[in-house]
């Protein structure tokens, strides 16, 4: 889901007639944090509380993911699965602008790399 909504904010973001390879930086962190942010709304980010609720108690607790799904929801009601969520929606958007900032740039340094050393 997250390259996808990557590649498919960076086609909004790019006008009529260029090539989402010529975006500038702020249209490509823009693209970046809408995908970061996105990926992690609901269910994604209940997923993900899943996830770390099962590595935080260790093997041998929770048979499945869905036994500990269960377990959490009948112990701590449906919020255990939004307890923190605000701050990962807060953290997601300037931390994906600059992974996707730094990738295509650094993409775009190996294909000048590439151009000016074809052998």
């Amino acid at each position: 889901m997250y390259y996808p909504l990557y590649e498919f904010a960076k086609h909004l973001l790019t006008p009529d007639g260029q090539s989402s390879k010529d975006l500038s930086p702020l249209r490509l962190a823009l693209a970046g944090a809408t995908a970061g942010t996105l990926q992690w709304l609901p269910p994604t980010y209940c997923v993900d509380v899943v996830k770390s609720r099962m590595q935080a108690v260790g093997p041998g607790v929770y048979k499945s993911m869905w036994e500990c799904a269960v377990r959490s929801y009948r112990e701590e009601g449906i919020s255990v699965f939004f307890k923190g969520l605000t701050p990962a929606l807060l953290r997601a958007a300037p931390l994906h602008a600059s992974i996707f900032v730094g990738y295509e740039m650094t993409l775009k340094t190996l294909r000048l790399s590439l151009e000016a050393d074809p052998a």
